[in-house]
């Protein structure tokens, strides 16, 4: 189990991923609804320097918090530093 804190969800995640070894920092971060209307998706695009490499990540959910941290994961695993 991983546990992280921060001021908010991104930074906590990050902080949690230390713990397990992956670097990882938030550099940009955008999100956007899909629709309209309360049952819209949430789409979440990060930054982010994990190690030394930069790359994005897309992620898309019903929790904009959800959808934010599958960014992030797409970052990690588009670098090379997974941890599947």
């Amino acid at each position: 189990m991983c546990e992280g804190t921060g001021n908010g969800p991104l930074s906590a995640f990050a902080d949690a991923l230390s713990g397990i070894g992956v670097s990882i920092d938030i550099l940009g971060y955008a999100e956007h609804s899909t629709t309209t209307g309360p049952n819209s998706l949430a789409v979440a695009y990060a930054e982010c320097r994990v190690a030394d490499v930069v790359r994005w990540g897309a992620g898309w959910d019903s929790s904009v918090l959800t959808a934010s941290v599958h960014a992030g994961m797409a970052a990690v695993n588009r670098s090379g530093r997974g941890t599947s």
